[in-house]
């Protein structure tokens, strides 16, 4: 499966008219940061496409920083300073038999800490493998990542983005 551009690219909302299991491991702009699990409850090992009904298209669960909250944000009176370098690092344990997840983000010596407590949905997806997409992107709404802390169309997160020193490595359950 995948999009008519043969990038074999899928995602819960089934963009490109391709469905799958999909795991938002960071979706931010310099007002909120959000780690969303989108699973598809007919599930079958790669390369079976999903159908649009079976998918969780809002995703759950959450762990969202920032959306005018004083944790995330940008400027120095924010617990996490968007518009400097932090890092961020998410661990998936389990804990009595249960899948978590786990997000923690840190500057200097500040740190957030966030949990995802049921991710059994997205296990098998998660077991089998999934490819690692980093980008940034604006949009005039994204009032669904921010709540709408700009007030206006999203000219407010047109700044520059640079992903660094980028480490993943293979989830074991």
């Amino acid at each position: 499966s995948g999009t008519s551009l043969g990038d074999h690219y899928c995602d819960a909302n089934c963009v490109g008219g391709h469905c799958c299991s999909e795991f938002d491991l960071m979706q931010m702009n310099v007002h909120a940061l959000q780690t969303t699990s989108h699973f598809c409850w007919d599930y079958k090992h790669p390369p079976h496409a999903s159908t649009p009904v079976a998918c969780d298209h809002h995703g759950s669960p959450i762990v969202k920083f920032g959306n005018g909250e004083k944790d995330f944000g940008p400027g120095g009176e924010f617990t996490i300073d968007s518009q400097q370098s932090f890092t961020f690092n998410m661990d998936f344990p389990v804990e009595d038999g249960t899948l978590k997840g786990r997000v923690t983000v840190t500057q200097d010596n500040k740190q957030l800490t966030g949990t995802m407590d049921n991710l059994q949905a997205i296990k098998g997806p998660l077991s089998d493998g999934m490819a690692l997409v980093v980008d940034a992107w604006h949009s005039k709404d994204l009032m669904w990542l921010d709540g709408g802390v700009c007030h206006r169309h999203e000219f407010c997160n047109m700044k520059p983005t640079i992903f660094s020193n980028i480490k993943p490595s293979r989830a074991r359950f």
